[in-house]
C-alpha cells in the first residue's frame, strides 16, 4: 500500500542519514540527501496521485454502466414536435452526457441521426407516422471512453391516431426565393363523413405557425393547397402537418420538406 511505501522510503533516507561521511564530505553530502529525499517525495506523490485517479476512474465507470437510462417516453408538444424523455439515476459530475439516436422504422439504411444531450429530454420535429426506434445511453468524456448500455424503445403508433390522411406532396415555386406552395394529400378509407382537414406548417420556431389559405376542396374536404404565398425567412427545411379540425385528439400528419431544392431545381 503507499503508506507503507512511504514508511519504507523514509526508513531508506534515514538509514543513509545516519551513514554519512564525516568532514568535509558532509556538505556535498547533505546535498545529495536532500536532492533523493525531493526524488524521493515526487515519485511518491505521483504514485498517490494515479491510485487515486485510477480508483475514481473506476468508480465512475461502475456508476456510469450501472445506471443505463429506462423508461423512454414521447409526448407531443406543438404541431410536428415530440419531445423524447428519459430517466437516470446517475448523480455524475463531469463531462457527461446522454446520447439520445434515432432512426425511421421505414428507413432504408437505417442511419441513425445522434444528438448529445445534458438533460434527460430533447425536443425534436418527427415525421412520427412513420415510427421510430429510438436508443438512450449515458456516456462520459469527449471520445466516449465510458458508456452504459443503450436502452431502446420503438415507437409504431396505429394510423388511426394521426389525421385521416396519407401520401402528403408539396411542390415550391417562385424563383429561388419559394415564393409559392401547393400541396396534395390523400384522404383514407377510414375517415369519418364529416372529416375535414387543416395545412399548417412552420419553421424552426415552433411558436410561428401559419395556415393555407386558399383550398382545393372535393367533396366539402379539403384535399389540397393551392398558389399559397409562402411565410419563410430562408431556413433549409420547414415542417407541414395536416390536421383533422374536427378530431382534436387526434396526431398531425406530418413531412419535413426543403423548398429550396425544389427551387433550385425548377429555377435551374
Amino acid at each position: 500500500s503507499v503508506p507503507s511505501q512511504l514508511r519504507l522510503r523514509y526508513r531508506t533516507l534515514l538509514h543513509l542519514y545516519r551513514r554519512r561521511p564525516p568532514g568535509l564530505c558532509w556538505k556535498f553530502y547533505c546535498i545529495h540527501f536532500v536532492n533523493m529525499a525531493r526524488t524521493s517525495l515526487l515519485f511518491l506523490a505521483a504514485l498517490w496521485t494515479s491510485m487515486v485517479n485510477a480508483d475514481v476512474s473506476n468508480s465512475l465507470e461502475e456508476t456510469i454502466k450501472g445506471n443505463p437510462p429506462t423508461n423512454i417516453s414521447i409526448s407531443h408538444t406543438s404541431l410536428g414536435e415530440y419531445t423524447l424523455s428519459w430517466e437516470g439515476n446517475c448523480t455524475c459530475k463531469g463531462k457527461i452526457d446522454w446520447q439520445l439516436d434515432f432512426t425511421y422504422l421505414d428507413s432504408k439504411d437505417n442511419k441513425m441521426e445522434t444528438y448529445f444531450v445534458q438533460e434527460n429530454q430533447k425536443a425534436l420535429d418527427f415525421e412520427l407516422h412513420r415510427g421510430l426506434l429510438v436508443r438512450v445511453r449515458l456516456t462520459y468524456g469527449a471520445n466516449l471512453e465510458i458508456t452504459s448500455n443503450w436502452t431502446e424503445r420503438t415507437f409504431d403508433l396505429s394510423g388511426n391516431l394521426f389525421a385521416s390522411v396519407d401520401n402528403l406532396t408539396c411542390i415550391f415555386y417562385g424563383g429561388r426565393t419559394c415564393t409559392y406552395m401547393n400541396c396534395s394529400w390523400d384522404v383514407t378509407e377510414n375517415a369519418s363523413e364529416d372529416a375535414q382537414f387543416l395545412l399548417s406548417y412552420r419553421e424552426q420556431n415552433p411558436t410561428e405557425v401559419y395556415n393555407c389559405t386558399d383550398y382545393l376542396v372535393d367533396g366539402g374536404r379539403n384535399i389540397g393547397c393551392v398558389n399559397h404565398k409562402m411565410r419563410n425567412d430562408d431556413t433549409i427545411e420547414i415542417i407541414i402537418c395536416i390536421s383533422e379540425v374536427n378530431k382534436k385528439d387526434k396526431l398531425p400528419y406530418c413531412r419535413i420538406m426543403n423548398p429550396y431544392s425544389f427551387c433550385d431545381l425548377f429555377a435551374s
